[in-house]
């Protein structure tokens, strides 16, 4: 659960990616000047040929909405803690949205 750096951009060795889309720090107003805002968006993305454990962000309580390696959108599973590890299979990815 690291940033990634300037050199990361340039290591080949990098397969994975977890992307934060974070929907509450939008600063537009819609057209009757009330404040946008959205939902908070995990997107984690692994080519690697193993599983690779990524450590979720800890702004609250995680529900999967997306997961290629079971083939399913909104998969029967529990949410998961911010802050924990979550392992995301080989050449798959997972996207998570926090729990409202």
């Amino acid at each position: 659960g690291d940033l990634i750096t300037d050199g990361d951009w340039h290591n080949p060795e990098l397969r994975c990616l977890g992307l934060l889309l974070d929907g509450q720090t939008v600063t537009e107003q819609d057209e009757d000047g009330n404040p946008i805002s959205n939902d908070q968006l995990f997107w984690i993305m692994n080519s690697y040929w193993e599983e690779v454990p990524f450590t979720l962000p800890g702004l609250g309580t995680w529900e999967v909405l997306v997961d290629t390696a079971a083939g399913q959108v909104r998969p029967d599973t529990e949410p998961l803690p911010g802050g924990e590890p979550l392992s995301v299979a080989p050449r798959s990815s997972v996207l998570l949205r926090v729990h409202p």
